[in-house]
């Protein structure tokens, strides 16, 4: 049986594409994650930042950092979705446990 939970999404967007389709980019995602049934917590650009490595050549990509529940089944369709883009270099989506960061 799976269970809403509470879960941090970061990705990475290429430098490569315009701010137009970037910003295209992130709404998708958020589209997505509330066409699986999920509510958006929160969304936040990070901005242009310096990669740690090199990615597919490039050495700095556009942060977005978004905080999301989500039934815990629907989770793999978001990953799977993430990793099919070509416009995301990378992305790490965390399930958060809310009684370990409330005190």
């Amino acid at each position: 049986m799976a269970r809403e939970r509470h879960y941090e999404l970061v990705f990475v967007v290429s430098p490569a594409i315009d701010a137009e389709r970037i910003e295209a980019t992130a709404t998708r995602i958020n589209q997505l994650i509330q066409e699986e049934g999920g509510k958006l917590l929160s969304n936040d650009n990070w901005g242009m930042r310096r990669l740690a490595y090199p990615i597919q050549d490039f050495k700095e990509g556009t942060y977005y950092f978004s905080e999301f529940e989500l039934d815990s089944s629907r989770v793999p369709k978001i990953n799977s979705t993430l990793q099919a883009s070509q416009d995301i270099l990378r992305h790490l989506v965390v399930r958060i446990d809310k009684k370990a960061i409330q005190p």
